[in-house]
């Protein structure tokens, strides 16, 4: 069912949308005061340099949000 969907959508447009949404993550972290990866990958790395990793990292798990 998941693969009809998938290409009844399109692969283009989920491309798209995905690359959309890295984008936007990738601004929000900017503003955030991130150190944010640049170029148009679907995979968004960031780093807070003034920040504890291991406390941003328990932080971001208490709000069910998975990082690595």
């Amino acid at each position: 069912a998941v693969i009809e969907l998938m290409l009844e959508i399109g692969p283009r447009v989920i491309e798209a949308r995905v690359l959309e949404l890295a984008a936007t993550a990738r601004a929000m972290l900017r503003d955030l005061g991130a150190d944010v990866s640049a170029g148009e990958s679907p995979i968004v790395t960031a780093a807070f340099p003034e920040r504890d990793a291991g406390d941003l990292v328990s932080l971001l798990r208490e709000r069910r949000i998975l990082v690595s």
